[in-house]
């Protein structure tokens, strides 16, 4: 390569849309997993999307009988310390048409201004990161405008060993601009699985389109191929450019901190009260969230407790007051006919 090479790619990589940080994505490196480090027997969603590694979504749809294991893994030869595992534990290799499974990432608005997508100024952007799995397969990859319902298309190779991938999706000037709010605007999707309904269109890689989704993927693997069917991945990052940069690590503290915006695990509240008389308890939302959150938990004494909005709610006797997550700190749990201390 020639010295004037060099410079092009050093001149794109380290340009002034990369200075400061770089990646548009949460928790890449997978060190945060405020639910758990694992979920055994995932099969299609009931309950939600997220329950390991914060802010990575894997979404299952259709009437698949497969059934996986999700963990925030330790693999000793990972280019990290902390890794996504997806692991079949009941194979499914019939595939009807509706069904699919995907990771993901959803972005808010606020996070993309810099991109300039819909302008004449729009920037390519590069998503890098390092996978494997139990065997030599083909995944998708895909980019989403969910503010102008388009898409841009591509598939990846991964091997039975640690390898990074980069895939550089092209510049669009098309649509509206993305809009500048907390709102999902960008979505990334990795295709594990997928039937006709995402595949049998016409295939077209790294194009923007409107949306149809049986052009999202071409002829995939699936993670429910077999029950040694795993799919490892780390380092995810997502950057302004069409160079693939160095991961860009950031403390722990500060990768918890950005996570929390979305989702924060309270830990446990005592209530100290008798006779029935309401109860409360001041809760800090500190970072501010990115909205007002609906919050779950578990009684010692047994049973759920949900709360959401404000009022009462059908067997928690739960209120929550606080305000808005974007303009205040603070929450305050009010808890309403309980008979004596608790734990919750």
């Amino acid at each position: 390569m020639s010295r004037a090479r060099d410079f092009a790619d050093l001149a794109s990589a380290y340009s002034q849309d990369s200075l400061g940080k770089r990646n548009l994505l949460y928790n890449g490196d997978m060190s945060v997993a405020q639910r758990g480090t694992s979920k055994t027997g995932y099969a299609h969603d009931t309950t939600g999307y997220y329950h390991t590694v914060d802010r990575w979504a894997f979404d299952v749809g259709g009437s698949t009988g497969g059934v996986v294991t999700l963990t925030q893994d330790t693999d000793s030869t990972a280019p990290f310390p902390e890794a996504y595992k997806i692991a079949c534990t009941t194979a499914d290799t019939s595939i009807a048409s509706g069904e699919y499974a995907i990771l993901s990432q959803a972005i808010e608005g606020r996070d993309l201004a810099r991109i300039r997508k819909g302008n004449s100024d729009a920037k390519k952007l590069t998503v890098s990161f390092w996978c494997k799995a139990d065997a030599s397969l083909t995944y998708g990859i895909s980019l989403r405008d969910d503010d102008n319902n388009r898409i841009c298309n591509s598939t990846f190779n991964v091997t039975t060993s640690w390898n990074r991938v980069s895939v550089t999706f092209p510049a669009d000037t098309n649509g509206e601009y993305l809009t500048h709010d907390n709102t999902q605007s960008m979505t990334l999707y990795f295709w594990l699985h997928a039937g006709s309904d995402y595949t049998g269109g016409t295939f077209s890689s790294l194009t923007w389109s409107d949306t149809v989704w049986n052009t999202a993927v071409s002829s995939i693997g699936s993670i429910y191929a077999s029950t040694s069917r795993t799919f490892y991945i780390t380092g995810v990052q997502m950057e302004i450019g069409e160079v693939a940069t160095a991961f860009e690590h950031e403390s722990f503290a500060d990768n918890l901190a950005r996570c929390q915006r979305y989702y924060r695990s309270i830990g446990t509240i005592r209530i100290h009260t008798a006779n029935g008389d309401p109860a409360g308890q001041i809760v800090a939302l500190e970072p501010t969230m990115r909205a007002q959150p609906t919050v779950t938990g578990t009684s010692s004494t047994g049973g759920s407790h949900t709360i959401a909005g404000t009022g009462d709610f059908p067997n928690t006797n739960i209120i929550y007051s606080g305000t808005s997550a974007t303009s205040g700190s603070t929450a305050f749990l009010q808890f309403t006919g309980v008979t004596a201390d608790a734990e919750l």
